[in-house]
C-alpha cells in the first residue's frame, strides 16, 4: 500500500468514526486488543513508516481484511 492509499483509507476510516459519533452523539464501539511487547513495537514501527497512529493502522488492516472476506464470500455465492 502506497502512502496516498494509506491516507485515503485513514481519511475514510476517520470519516466513518466521525459520522458514527455525530449520528447518535455516543462514542463509537471499541474493542480492546492485547498484543505482546514485540508486536506493539512492530506495529508502532509500521505505523510510523506509514505516517499514521498504531490504532489507525490496526483499524485500516481490520477494514481491509473484512472487505477481502466479503469479496471472497460474494465470489463463492
Amino acid at each position: 500500500m502506497v502512502k496516498s492509499e494509506v491516507k485515503r483509507v485513514v481519511k475514510s476510516s476517520l470519516i466513518e468514526v466521525e459520522e458514527m459519533t455525530e449520528r447518535d452523539g455516543a462514542r463509537p464501539p471499541q474493542i480492546t486488543v492485547v498484543l505482546t511487547p514485540e508486536l506493539v513495537d512492530r506495529l508502532r514501527g509500521s505505523a510510523a513508516r506509514k505516517g499514521v497512529k498504531p490504532s489507525v493502522l490496526l483499524r485500516m488492516w481490520a477494514i481491509e481484511h473484512l472487505d477481502e472476506e466479503d469479496k471472497e464470500r460474494e465470489a463463492r455465492s
